[in-house]
């Protein structure tokens, strides 16, 4: 693969490399590790807005809107 290529499946999201990754492990590995990698992927997501994400709570005494 060219790395215009490797960049091409980048941006075309779900007809790219996640259908590439996807076919691999479901290949490799099954179609369940498909869904662990969700999973991971989803776990890691909520801990790092956990650690990282700015609490968004307004000053006291002033409004939202």
């Amino acid at each position: 693969m060219t790395v215009g290529a490797v960049l091409a499946a980048v941006n075309g999201g779900i007809a790219g490399v996640d259908a590439l990754a996807g076919g691999y492990l479901a290949t490799a590995f099954g179609f369940r590790s498909i869904f662990w990698v969700i999973t991971g992927v989803g776990v890691l997501a909520t801990y790092l807005v956990v650690r990282i994400a700015p609490d968004s709570r307004p000053s006291a005494g002033v409004k939202m809107d």
